[in-house]
């Protein structure tokens, strides 16, 4: 699951961010967060998994089976977001 999952957050963290910085990281994290602490939460996890993924032989599950968890994750990673949201606005 983490492969598809580090590629999830990777892919869907960027589009947004260079959409709209403000929907998941506003300028005022700045002060708070530097940028190279973003780049290690959101960037190097692909990069990382990809490497693990392809240097280490893995036993998948079937295909249906790995398309509920993968997309039961992704459900429960969009939910958090929006959750998250309507907590802070």
């Amino acid at each position: 699951m983490a492969f598809p999952i580090s590629t999830f957050v990777f892919l869907v963290f960027w589009t947004l961010f260079h959409y709209d910085r403000s929907l998941v990281y506003p300028k005022g994290l700045d002060d708070f967060f530097p940028a190279w602490v973003n780049h290690a939460m959101h960037t190097s996890i692909f990069p990382f998994s990809l490497f693990e993924t392809i240097l280490r032989p893995h036993n998948y599950p079937s295909k249906k089976l790995g398309l509920t968890l993968l997309g039961a994750f992704n459900f429960a990673y969009i939910i958090r977001i929006l959750w998250r949201y309507v907590q802070t606005g």
